[in-house]
């Protein structure tokens, strides 16, 4: 067995993490047509592993996309091998999605990948990344400040994909090639110094590594110390979290910016690594910790899928489509019906006999002869007031109301509101009620009960 089989075979035991001899398991290869997956599927069939080969047309090289995908197709014809293929107009997406080319053309090709896996019952994915692709990475996080985390450069397994050639060098993949006739395309633009990829390839790691092929073992030695040192402030961040942030379910956190200890000097690392593992943008994280003693409640920092809202000492962190379902929510409530509203709330309204309220979080009754039905279910609007106090009652705006309840910002537009047919808001349910719509509890009465297994995590939530 060839050195490089050897390796595979055993980078492949490892990341499998199972006794099970390698020929149990199924594996999607994901080859480009390059030499370094065209090696990857030739090992994998040298070493008569059970195997199949995706390939993901981009369209953005013309016939040359077209050849790619023809020379994949025909080593999976002579080899009897099962062949996926996915073709897109990756240009069009991306303008349509409003992301680089790069961005849309890998989450394509993931996303493609991963339903093969499913739809075919494969245990793994393969890529081919290979040694001197992990030098690049580092290069690339290194000079773009993307922290510790960046510069230990491509994991060798993320959940189900594997990288079974991340250690092995480029010209180790070219020199096994040559030796066994492997066929293989070379992507024209690869050749040029478009992107910063290749620039740091072309000017850089290539140079380094003629100069002293040690280089490269080095560096992966140094990535892999990185790596350990980044394990070790994993488990430190999670155990400061467990001590100094709340969760309420795994879209929304919080912690106390206040609170004497959490920005001590030896718990600021860890506060900052917390927030920037949550997904905050370094430099929000950097606005926000120059001096908490300023900070405004109402300030939001942002993140790539999070954001995080300072609201009088708490720091919340909520995920951006967190509320989605609740958005622009407007629907008539009708009498003796119980609506599951976005986001699992519940709300019934009916008669005193028609349903025991008693069951729900919040229930009160109104009097029919104040309000106008049918009556409406809808989140806040600018202007919106209510009627408060005894007669005769003085209008409270809702901006107010909220503020005086201590109600977080970000959660202000998930609030439910009931008016009725002349937009008259008789109640926010789970906060307060109108006292010029509530009644005695008459036999005529329209009752309504109101369930929120959401606010109820929260202790501005009136029990």
């Amino acid at each position: 067995m060839s050195k490089l089989l050897l390796k595979i075979e055993q980078s492949l035991h490892q990341l499998c993490g199972s006794e099970k001899p390698l020929q149990k398991f199924k594996f999607l290869l994901a080859v480009s047509g390059g030499i370094d997956s065209m090696v990857m599927a030739h090992a994998f069939s040298r070493l008569s592993l059970d195997f199949g080969i995706a390939h993901f047309n981009f369209n953005l090289r013309g016939e040359d996309s077209e050849k790619d995908a023809s020379l994949v197709e025909t080593f999976c014809r002579q080899n009897h091998l099962p062949f996926h293929l996915k073709s897109e107009d990756t240009m069009a997406t991306a303008k349509h999605l409003k992301m680089s080319i790069q961005e849309t053309a890998r989450h394509l090709r993931y996303q493609f990948f991963e339903k093969t896996c499913d739809q075919y019952d494969y245990d793994f994915i393969c890529t081919a990344h290979h040694a001197n692709d992990q030098l690049e990475t580092f290069l690339i996080h290194f000079i773009r400040g993307s922290g510790l985390k960046g510069l230990t450069g491509i994991p060798e397994k993320r959940n189900n994909i594997l990288r079974p050639l991340l250690k092995i060098p480029l010209n180790e993949i070219e020199k096994y090639a040559g030796e066994n006739h492997v066929p293989y395309r070379t992507d024209l633009t690869n050749l040029t110094d478009d992107y910063l990829r290749n620039k740091i390839r072309h000017h850089i790691t290539e140079p380094l590594i003629n100069w002293d092929d040690s280089y490269l073992s080095n560096t992966l030695k140094s990535m892999s110390f990185l790596s350990d040192i980044q394990y070790f402030i994993n488990i430190q961040i999670n155990k400061f979290k467990e001590q100094y942030f709340r969760t309420y379910s795994a879209e929304i956190s919080s912690t106390d910016l206040h609170h004497p200890e959490i920005s001590s000097a030896e718990n600021k690392f860890l506060l900052y690594e917390t927030l920037r593992s949550s997904g905050l943008y370094p430099d929000s994280i950097d606005d926000l910790l120059r001096d908490p003693n300023l900070l405004k409640t109402g300030s939001k920092f942002e993140g790539k899928d999070i954001d995080a809202f300072y609201d009088r000492g708490t720091l919340w962190l909520i995920k951006k489509d967190a509320f989605k379902a609740t958005e622009n929510f407007n629907v008539q409530l009708e009498l003796n019906q119980k609506i599951t509203l976005p986001g699992d709330d519940v709300i019934f309204a009916g008669n005193h006999n028609h349903e025991d309220v008693s069951s729900f979080s919040w229930s009160f009754s109104i009097d029919p002869k104040q309000i106008e039905l049918p009556m409406m279910i809808r989140h806040r609007q600018p202007g919106d007031r209510i009627w408060m106090g005894r007669p005769p009652y003085f209008r409270k705006s809702l901006k107010s109301l909220f503020s005086e309840k201590r109600i977080p910002l970000p959660f202000k537009d998930r609030i439910y509101i009931l008016t009725d047919s002349n937009d008259q808001i008789i109640s926010i349910p789970g906060f307060v009620n109108s006292p010029r719509f509530i009644s005695q509890e008459s036999e005529k009465d329209i009752w309504i009960g109101y369930h929120s297994s959401f606010w109820k995590k929260f202790d501005f939530w009136e029990k």
